[in-house]
């Protein structure tokens, strides 16, 4: 049977912590970039209840995340900056593929 297996950190992760260091200026304008294509997002389909957007270079990675409280109706809106990150991507996922689980020891 085949079976995709989660990433294993750290050893499937590329480091980005030597990659050049974002400005605090910078990493301002990309989470005001992304917050007007969210707030874009929620005018153009009021029915949509989540979403994200991520902008990356050097060091830093961020991402905007929303969703719509399903009792209250209003849209949450999450920022996280992530300095010195670890990525790791998985190619040509099929999700009707049964998912494998690394054993945390």
């Amino acid at each position: 049977m085949i079976e995709l297996k989660a990433p294993e950190y750290p050893k499937d992760y590329f480091q980005f912590g030597n990659g050049a260091r974002m400005s605090e200026g910078q990493i301002n304008e990309w989470l005001k970039e992304a917050f007007e294509k969210m707030r874009d997002e929620m005018l153009d389909n009021p029915n949509q209840r989540k979403g994200f957007t991520c902008i990356a270079s050097g060091d830093t990675k961020i991402f905007v995340t929303f969703f719509k409280d399903s009792n209250m109706g209003d849209y949450q809106v999450s920022f996280d900056v992530c300095r010195s990150y670890a990525n790791a991507d998985v190619f040509n996922f099929d999700p009707k593929i049964p998912v494998g689980f690394i054993s945390v020891k």
